[in-house]
């Protein structure tokens, strides 16, 4: 308290008079240049450097290393597969090269979370599949 810091506005809630500020981004400038750049529903490409009991890390091809991650990238466990797996292998190895869809940004941790799932069709909006789990008699559609 008290200390002066340099820090970048990541977001204002005006409603409940709240600031959030990153010193990362300051420190890391080129990493938030990048990770800034990132829209939901690219796809950027790169190599699984790592896997945790929580996730997975991607080095992403474009942009810079990340300075205490393996990866900029990160995929949590339900966004791997579609598909039931024991064990985040069957899904990924390291080094494996893999595209994943950017869902969002994350300013706590300066990655991008991916989805490798949001690449394939997701097996539970096909309209027969739904049909055949959610009959109605009047006809009527069910998301």
């Amino acid at each position: 308290m008290g200390q002066r810091v340099s820090a970048e506005v990541v977001s204002v809630d005006t409603a409940a008079e709240r600031i959030w500020l990153s010193l990362a981004a300051t420190e890391h400038p080129e990493l938030w240049t990048f990770l800034k750049a990132l829209r939901a529903g690219d796809v950027p490409t790169g190599r699984v450097a790592d896997i945790q009991n929580f996730g997975v890390f991607i080095a992403l091809d474009e942009g810079p290393p990340h300075p205490a991650y393996p990866g900029v990238g990160f995929v949590t466990i339900p966004e791997l597969s579609w598909k039931h797996f024991e064990e985040v292998t069957d899904v990924v190895r390291i080094g494996q090269r893999v595209r994943g869809e950017v869902l969002s940004f994350d300013t706590t941790n300066g990655e991008a979370r991916l989805s490798l799932r949001a690449l394939h069709p997701d097996p539970f909006q096909s309209d027969e599949l739904a049909t055949r789990a959610h009959p109605d008699p009047k006809g009527r559609d069910f998301p």
